[in-house]
């Protein structure tokens, strides 16, 4: 039997290689740059490879590094390889304490916190994800990634998207194979579906004390979206990316595609 499980995960592997190397041929074409990981560990040694490179390769070069909240970028255990290198100067805004909380919650008690405390709190926040629009690598993933190389993502506080369309020099987004849909309409039903719901079931189950509300979305009772366009709901925004203005952008996206299943 183990013998027949081992068959069939090198299978996966041989497809998911075999596919990510005819989808990196057609973001080549729409001048994005493409790269495959079988592993999460290959990911992550892929990402500070492309980090160390854009080190030499900006003129300009700061050591700044932007994160926007994901669940890949923990998948593949980034950010205490980046926290360790005392050479760059990470910008995670939505970096926790142990218990869950922002950073930026130091200091206040581990409960519900009243508006006129909380709403403060969070724009030290946004300040920080405003800060990572300026960084020189900009990294997170996206919600899917179509058959002919787009790049679709939906996003509620809107940073995340902000930071691939514009600002940050270098962008990586990680994305794993169990992203890659036919087409736009395939990608927006991943994410109403899948992406959104599951987020919202995963902020709920995290940190209830200051998400309590997610609980009552339609989408974490019924498991699937009903348009219900509720205040908190954090499929506000969307981007399709098709690719770079040329020479100006045309290094700029880099999309490590990763052979297991990671990400919502």
């Amino acid at each position: 039997m183990m013998d027949k499980e081992k068959t069939i995960e090198e299978e996966w592997n041989l497809f998911n290689e075999a596919k990510a190397k005819s989808l990196i041929n057609k973001l080549k074409k729409k001048r994005l740059n493409g790269y495959y990981a079988e592993t999460r560990e290959d990911a992550q040694k892929l990402v500070l490879g492309l980090i160390s490179s854009f080190s030499i390769e900006l003129e300009d070069w700061e050591g700044k590094i932007g994160i926007a909240d994901s669940l890949s970028l923990h998948q593949i255990n980034l950010f205490e390889e980046l926290y360790a290198d005392n050479k760059l100067e990470i910008i995670n805004p939505f970096k926790r304490l142990e218990d869950g909380r922002y950073s930026v919650f130091e200091g206040q008690p581990n409960e519900w916190i009243p508006k006129e405390i909380y709403v403060p709190l969070f724009k030290k926040v946004f300040d920080l994800a405003r800060e990572a629009l300026l960084s020189d690598v900009f990294i997170t993933s996206a919600n899917a990634l179509t058959w002919e190389g787009e790049i679709v993502s939906t996003d509620g506080v809107g940073n995340r998207i902000a930071g691939v369309i514009f600002g940050p020099k270098k962008v990586i987004l990680v994305i794993g194979m169990n992203k890659i849909v036919k087409d736009r309409d395939a990608a927006f039903e991943r994410i109403k579906h899948i992406s959104a719901p599951m987020n919202h079931i995963r902020h709920y189950n995290k940190h209830d004390i200051q998400f309590k509300r997610l609980a009552d979305l339609p989408c974490v009772k019924q498991g699937y979206c009903v348009d219900c366009n509720s205040p908190n709901c954090t499929r506000r925004a969307s981007i399709i990316v098709h690719g770079p203005v040329e020479d100006l952008y045309k290094d700029r996206i880099h999309i490590v595609l990763v052979g297991e299943e990671i990400g919502l």
